[in-house]
């Protein structure tokens, strides 16, 4: 089972949601642009050695190659903030 929330910025620099679902990775990395930065969060199901399952979330921090250096730095202040939002996440990636 997989869940994810997926966050982006629209033309004004105002948040927006850019994706939800129940897709999984391969579907959240269709949604991204090389121009854009998002925000996300993965729900995994996490299977120990002794066959134990568990939820663990992933934060994902994705900041495209074509985005603007200064554009990016911008964002960056943000980073924070998004972290709160998606507090109680087990890992965090940044692409």
């Amino acid at each position: 089972f997989f869940y994810r929330v997926l966050l982006t910025y629209g033309d004004n620099g105002e948040i927006i949601l850019c994706g939800k679902g129940s897709g999984g990775l391969n579907e959240m990395r269709k949604k991204l642009k090389d121009n854009q930065i998002y925000v996300g969060v993965i729900r995994v199901r996490a299977v120990d050695d002794y066959g134990s399952q568990r939820a663990k979330f992933v934060y994902i921090n994705y900041v495209g190659v074509a985005v603007p250096t200064l554009r990016a730095a911008r964002a960056s202040m943000h980073k924070h903030d998004f972290e709160r939002l998606f507090n109680g996440y087990h890992i965090q990636i940044y692409a």
